[in-house]
């Protein structure tokens, strides 16, 4: 009769054990993190859009990121929002050298392609775009999703790596374009298109000459900054007419090829040509603009019908169509290429004429991209999930949901992924068609260079002094280049 006993008091502990499992609550398995800086398309911290953000609000990438989330759940997402990040370039490099020292750096960020690849800061992702990306059906090597030809960009592939993954090209040659407030040229009796450089300065004279508050030329990117993207086209038209330049003859002059050329004393800024013709054309335009250019808003005197030429975003046409403010009549080009008689220094190097091609030519660099940050990946351990997250992000319908929503910045960089219908007015353009060439060389030569033209250019610095400083940082820049080639 003890047997019974004995099973029962069995069955009763198996019974406590089980129940005590079911009381017990599930511990979840730890997600892997990844924090994200997508830049232009990182979302804002509204989410509906009001009088009081403007009714402007970017909510593609979060919805993106949140289906991914529901399908990928082992992983968590930190996307930074607009606001949690600085969007100066000296001090973004400034605020990275103390995160990653400080090992609070995010797993992604933007940059121009590969700004601080010299720093050694950037994750090689050839392995994995070589690989087929899981979520393009058919998918043979995700480099392969990608348009054009955009990892040759200024030597991506040097050492056999590749640094950065493509968010959006620029169909156009350039992101900019010139618009003319035809009132005001008429006035003035200037005759339109513009051919070469010389006719727009020739149209700033006249416009000049008319001694009323018109501001002859204005560029967009005159607050706080210098930037002259128009100087892409100079600066690639002129480099490639200089013999011996362009070592691997494809047509471009990249990177390692200017360090070279500076280091053999083919360019440089202490000698007359090339690097000071450049940087010469480009004093000359901004001695047309407005006095104290770095501080004015030259979008609102362009709408008050105060600017005779805007340099401007192409894509920014659609908008002045739709500007009830602006009165008068005005149309637009392309930036036209360098002419010998835009040259300077006379006679030293003849730019190349460049062809032309009816409607968008083949992207072949990118607009915006992303880079993987070695130290925080290899400290975080989420290598796999950050790729996961890359690649769902570039699946064709994914990246056209995201891009498209900021077609400002141009258009989506994968295949199967369709065009802003911003660009549509432009599909039967003709365009010049240029090739990539690199004179930033190294990540201090691009920082530094930026506060010593701006000063250069509103007459603060005298031409020797930006001359000779202008030299040492492409000196240095050129030695740091080749030295991490070596490594």
């Amino acid at each position: 009769m003890k047997k019974p006993v004995k099973v029962i008091g069995i069955f009763l502990a198996l019974s406590l054990v089980l129940s005590l499992l079911v009381a017990a609550p599930l511990v979840a398995a730890e997600k892997t993190k990844i924090t994200v800086n997508l830049w232009i398309y990182a979302p804002t911290k509204d989410t509906e859009p009001s009088e009081k953000n403007n009714f402007t609000v970017v909510n593609a990438a979060r919805l993106v990121t949140e289906k991914f989330m529901k399908e990928n759940p082992s992983i968590e997402v930190h996307l930074l929002k607009q606001g949690d990040f600085t969007w100066d370039n000296t001090q973004q490099a400034q605020e990275l050298s103390s995160a990653i020292a400080a090992g609070i750096a995010p797993d992604v960020i933007f940059s121009w392609g590969q700004m601080y690849k010299d720093r050694d800061w950037y994750l090689d992702l050839k392995p994995y775009l070589d690989k087929p990306n899981p979520y393009i059906p058919g998918n043979n090597s995700w480099r392969s999703s990608f348009t054009g030809d955009l990892f040759s960009f200024s030597a991506a592939a040097a050492n056999g790596c590749n640094y950065f993954i493509p968010l959006s090209y620029d169909p156009f040659p350039h992101s900019f374009m010139l618009f003319y407030n035809t009132d005001i040229l008429k006035e003035a009796g200037v005759t339109y298109p513009f051919n070469d450089w010389t006719d727009i300065w020739n149209a700033c004279e006249k416009v000049k000459k008319l001694n009323k508050d018109y501001i002859p030329f204005a560029s967009w990117c005159a607050i706080n900054r210098n930037d002259a993207w128009e100087e892409r086209l100079v600066y690639s038209t002129l480099l490639l007419g200089v013999p011996g330049l362009d070592e691997n003859g494809d047509g471009r002059v990249l990177e390692d090829e200017t360090a070279k050329g500076v280091l053999e004393g083919k360019i440089g800024f202490d000698r007359p040509g090339v690097l000071r013709d450049i940087h010469l054309m480009r004093k000359k335009t901004a001695s047309y603009m407005a006095k104290g250019w770095t501080q004015i808003d030259m979008a609102k005197l362009w709408a008050d019908g105060k600017v005779a030429i805007l340099q401007d975003f192409v894509s920014s046409l659609v908008g002045f169509k739709n500007n009830t403010a602006i009165k008068f009549n005005f149309t637009g080009q392309m930036f036209p290429p360098v002419s010998e008689r835009d040259i300077p220094t006379k006679g030293v190097v003849k730019p190349v004429k460049w062809k032309t091609t009816k409607g968008f030519p083949p992207p072949t660099a990118p607009f915006v991209a992303v880079n993987v940050l070695k130290p925080s990946v290899q400290a975080h351990k989420n290598i796999d999930a950050v790729i996961k997250y890359l690649q769902y992000i570039t699946a064709p319908k994914n990246l056209e949901f995201i891009v498209n929503e900021r077609p400002l910045m141009g258009a989506p960089a994968v295949k199967g992924a369709k065009l802003s219908s911003v660009y549509k007015p432009f599909e039967k353009w003709n365009f010049w068609v240029y090739n990539e060439c690199s004179i930033y060389i190294g990540t201090k030569m691009f920082l530094e260079s930026q506060m010593l033209m701006t000063a250069w250019m509103q007459d603060q610095m005298a031409d020797d002094e930006f001359w000779a400083k202008m030299q040492e940082l492409l000196v240095a820049g050129a030695k740091e280049v080749l030295s991490k080639r070596k490594k």
